[in-house]
């Protein structure tokens, strides 16, 4: 796991917040959160 600094962890939130916001499907969520980890 690479080293992280505070600006990527905000981007990461930024994104996992958008894309459940954007996802109404609880099904949907799980899976970008499951992405999102991916990222990381």
């Amino acid at each position: 796991m690479k080293e992280i600094d505070e600006m990527d962890i905000f981007y990461y939130f930024d994104v996992l917040a958008y894309r459940i916001k954007k996802s109404r499907n609880k099904e949907t969520e799980k899976v970008a959160y499951i992405d999102e980890l991916d990222f990381l």
